[in-house]
């Protein structure tokens, strides 16, 4: 199962909802982005790797690894493609994304944006991402709702 989540804080805080919910059904799930990687437990796990894809693809061989939630807060995938075929749920806020390119991480244009999204629409299981908000937000493509 790989969900995943676009943006910024809001992001980190419904993946780490959706962890939570999986580590209640005996799930070992963990999150990742481009800088931080958690184990079920909620401790972070030090990666020899950078980014997110490379970060995903550790992960991925990681037989203790039953679910990964990707938060995806800048747009590396651009540059490096998704490391799966496909997405299980994609959620995405209105908040900005860096620039994977920038030394600064400063943010990205929306263009870059809109392309990261349709990319990731792309891949998702469902033909168009859920919009997140303050209020009731639908997680579609998995069997557990936060």
């Amino acid at each position: 199962m790989l969900n995943s989540y676009v943006g910024g804080i809001k992001a980190l805080h419904r993946a780490s909802n959706r962890q939570k919910a999986w580590f209640e059904n005996g799930v070992a799930c963990f999150i990742t982005s481009h800088e931080v990687t958690v184990d079920p437990s909620g401790n972070s796990v030090p990666m020899p790797v950078e980014g997110l894809f490379a970060r995903c693809v550790a992960l991925l061989s990681n037989k203790s690894v039953a679910a990964i939630v990707l938060v995806i807060q800048t747009d590396e995938l651009l540059y490096s493609g998704l490391p799966v075929d496909r997405l299980d749920s994609l959620e995405v806020s209105e908040e900005p994304l860096s620039a994977w390119s920038s030394e600064e991480h400063s943010e990205s244009s929306k263009p870059r944006r809109d392309e990261l999204l349709k990319m990731l629409t792309s891949f998702s299981h469902f033909s168009q991402a859920v919009s997140m908000s303050d209020h009731d937000i639908e997680v579609y493509g998995s069997e557990l709702a936060v």
